[in-house]
């Protein structure tokens, strides 16, 4: 496979951290996997999370945090990194790659503005509608 026909295959995130860990390390920075389910991965012993975005500067939109990782900020989550353009930086030249590193205190102080866009998220998963569905008598089970 080709790093081109690589690179299609992977996802917006995934190729975000594969960016973010060439920059990481061209920078003398060390890089692990989190071993707590709600932050991405630790930079330099610090929890952090990855947002990666297609497009440049010129596009973003915004970044999200769960409601979890909203009360941690600040207290464990300490770094949020903004992965911008990745779908024109190349994996093997990273110079494309426009790199945010933001600070939670930052996040912190814009929400404490009154800054931030709350949205409420309500989810309805495959084991409720499921039963849903099962409920019915013509519909297929498969």
């Amino acid at each position: 496979m080709t790093v081109s026909e690589q690179e299609t295959t992977l996802s917006i995130e995934a190729k975000g951290m594969a960016i973010l860990e060439k920059w990481l390390k061209a920078h003398g920075r060390n890089l692990e996997k989190s071993d707590k389910k709600t932050f991405d991965l630790k930079v330099d012993g610090k929890y952090a999370e990855l947002k990666a975005k297609k497009h440049g500067w010129i596009k973003f939109d915004f970044i999200g945090l769960t409601g979890n990782q909203v009360e941690e900020l600040g207290n464990r989550l300490e770094l949020i990194f903004v992965v911008l353009n990745v779908n024109e930086t190349d994996l093997n030249n990273i110079d494309t790659a426009n790199i945010l590193e933001i600070p939670a205190e930052v996040l912190l102080d814009l929400k404490n503005q009154n800054k931030v866009k709350t949205i409420v998220h309500y989810e309805w998963n495959k084991g409720i509608l499921d039963e849903w569905r099962k409920s019915l008598s013509d519909t297929p089970r498969s």
